[in-house]
């Protein structure tokens, strides 16, 4: 691997150029520009599908704008990484002093993963500077009414939060997002969608410019972004084109475990999944994109709560898939720490039937153990995975024994969480019958 500092020496600034809207054939297309100096260029795309030309060209341009050129300073993170330059200078719209250091917060906390694992100190003050010099984008997105917008990944925490949302609330949308240039199977995510009684999926595309996969095939810097933050912009947006008020995730209480600490940080692959992130992002959100609600609501609970939930819902058994490995296929690898986190955190509520979402009983196989102890080990270090809490998962894995624990745990009510009256009622009310 050629050393960091290389690539910082010779690559100095990573320029965010442009973005361009179009609607064509009911599809809105946002293309943006990204280049680093010298000589690397970049043309990623993320396609809206379903609006028509009537209903875009009564969007208001600049707030679309607005939510698309803040969208992009996310989208720009997947390839400003691959040098890491000192210098990101945006062209193509204007950040104040709070959204500079805001961007800097998400720069270094949603990029620990990176940084731990090509062993990058971020340290230095001067790290990262931004700055903009493009025209000013300030006009920040309107809703009413009380539509909810879910986002579905097709796992079982999709399933309990659209699952209960489309009890309540008539007026629900699904957000499936899929990426092209990497395969992936968003079948699951259609699915749970289609099982969950939903109505409305509005799908979107995140076209990689390949240039960035033959960079990492070079050996350029690569590594692990805050994905979750990626959907927190796209979701903004998508809710100012399709009229949803409310913007309901799935992530828990228990990402905001970390995984290992590195120069003194705490390193989190959930990161933009974590309260802290959530807050912050609201926080922007209210200031400079939408008066949408952003909000998780699954946060007052652990993973292992969530999953007794889910297991009333047999409905999804078959259909639910959170394997990053076996995503292509659409299959459980039963082999990484994500399948084994899935299902320990089930088993002790379907036991013999937990055959019925994973092909066979995980805890037969002895070749597993070194990914068991992995994930309930304090000693080692926490999978890069979205998992369950080394705590859950012991208390999953140990259930018969450790009863008292196990009761407690599924009792608990985490308060640290921004769910409105009629969202936390509905989800108390499930987590108690």
């Amino acid at each position: 691997m050629i050393n960091f500092q290389f690539f910082r020496k010779k690559y100095k600034e990573f320029v965010y150029e442009s973005f361009t809207l179009d609607c064509s054939a009911g599809v809105l297309t946002i293309n943006y520009k990204f280049r680093i100096d010298p000589g690397i260029s970049f043309s990623p795309k993320v396609k809206i599908f379903g609006i028509s030309k009537m209903a875009y060209i009564k969007l208001d341009l600049k707030v679309l704008s607005n939510l698309a050129f803040n969208l992009g300073m996310i989208e720009g993170i997947s390839y400003w990484k691959s040098t890491c330059a000192q210098t990101i200078r945006v062209e193509c719209g204007t950040l104040d002093k709070y959204q500079i250091k805001w961007w800097k917060k998400l720069f270094i906390k949603g990029m620990g993963q990176f940084y731990y694992e090509n062993k990058i100190n971020f340290r230095p003050k001067d790290f990262i500077n931004i700055v903009s010099s493009g025209p000013k984008l300030g006009s920040k997105a309107s809703l009413t009414g009380d539509n909810v917008l879910g986002l579905d990944g097709g796992g079982k925490d999709s399933a309990v939060t659209l699952e209960l949302l489309n009890r309540e609330f008539r007026n629900i949308g699904a957000l499936v997002l899929k990426s092209s240039n990497v395969i992936s199977n968003i079948s699951s995510s259609l699915l749970v969608a289609s099982k969950s009684g939903v109505k409305k999926i509005h799908l979107a595309e995140r076209i990689i410019d390949p240039e960035i996969l033959a960079l990492n095939q070079k050996d350029f810097l690569n590594g692990h972004t805050p994905f979750s933050a990626y959907l927190a912009f796209l979701s903004i947006l998508v809710s100012y084109v399709f009229s949803y008020k409310y913007i309901a995730l799935s992530n828990e209480r228990s990402s905001n475990e970390g995984n290992v600490r590195y120069l003194g940080y705490e390193i989190n692959h959930q990161y933009s999944k974590t309260f802290e992130y959530e807050n912050d992002f609201r926080s922007y959100c209210a200031k400079y994109l939408s008066n949408a609600q952003y909000f998780s609501f699954l946060r007052p609970l652990f993973e292992i709560q969530i999953s007794k939930i889910f297991s009333k819902y047999s409905k999804f058994f078959k259909v639910i898939r959170s394997c990053n490995i076996g995503q292509q296929e659409g299959i459980w690898c039963c082999k990484c720490p994500k399948c084994l986190s899935t299902f320990m955190l089930l088993y002790p509520f379907l036991e013999g039937k937990i055959i019925r979402v994973f092909p066979s009983n995980l805890y037969e196989n002895s070749r597993l153990e070194s990914v068991i102890n992995s994930l309930t080990s304090k000693s080692s270090v926490k999978p890069f995975e979205c998992v369950g809490t080394k705590r859950e998962l012991e208390i999953a894995l140990e259930w018969n024994q450790k009863k008292k624990e196990f009761a407690s745990i599924l009792n608990q009510w985490n308060g640290n969480n921004n769910l409105p009256k009629t969202f936390e009622k509905l989800l108390r009310k499930e987590m108690y019958e």
